[in-house]
């Protein structure tokens, strides 16, 4: 994981910040922009002639949108060990707060019996309503997510900012009755988990 040191002043109040994916990607971006510009006549390269930058102007102001991004978005690497556990504090609150009302896994994939054939379906009534549910309780908890997610981007474990890995478990008639079902709502929470997947 790299990290990019900035003042605090200049962050932004609000808003993600990069995951580790973008942060490599516009690391990579500047290196080559740097490069371009340091070619100051053609030079060599395998079996290829690399003339120089054509328009530095144009080449250093997208430069300079890249490092004023980074400043922007890149996460801030804590300089001590309090500031390090400061940030898990805060994330350990976070996640209890966010928890009260967040609908639960089972709540989110809701089961119900066929009584002619006993096979497990999704209740699909119950789950519009529980997506309904959801919305409202993330429009309510959308600032502390956001903290919660860049905590753990900023800590080097963004996939510790996946929501899911905190929604409450929650239990259903159907999961208590049904053989299988349990299996059923595992693989169901589990592919939500990977598309939300930081």
């Amino acid at each position: 994981m790299v990290y990019i040191i900035t003042s605090k002043k200049s962050r932004p109040k609000r808003g993600l910040v990069m995951s580790p994916q973008e942060l490599e990607r516009y690391l990579e971006k500047k290196k080559a922009l740097e490069e371009q510009l340091s070619r100051k006549q053609k030079v060599y390269q395998g079996n290829f002639f690399v003339a120089p930058p054509q328009d530095p102007k144009h080449i250093k102001r997208h430069l300079q949108e890249i490092e004023h991004t980074l400043e922007q978005k890149a996460p801030q690497k804590p300089t001590t060990s309090r500031e390090k556990d400061q940030l898990w504090k805060r994330a350990r609150e976070i996640i209890e707060e966010i928890r009260v009302g967040m609908p639960s896994k089972y709540e989110m994939h809701p089961l119900r019996i066929n009584p002619l054939t006993s096979k497990i379906n999704q209740d699909r009534e119950t789950l519009e309503r529980a997506v309904q549910k959801n919305i409202q309780w993330e429009k309510k908890n959308k600032d502390k997510i956001i903290e919660l997610k860049n905590i753990m981007r900023t800590l080097g474990y963004p996939e510790l900012g996946n929501i899911e890995r905190w929604r409450p478990k929650g239990t259903t008639q159907a999961s208590r009755m049904v053989s299988g079902a349990k299996e059923y709502l595992n693989e169901a929470s589990k592919g939500q988990e990977d598309k939300k997947e930081d």
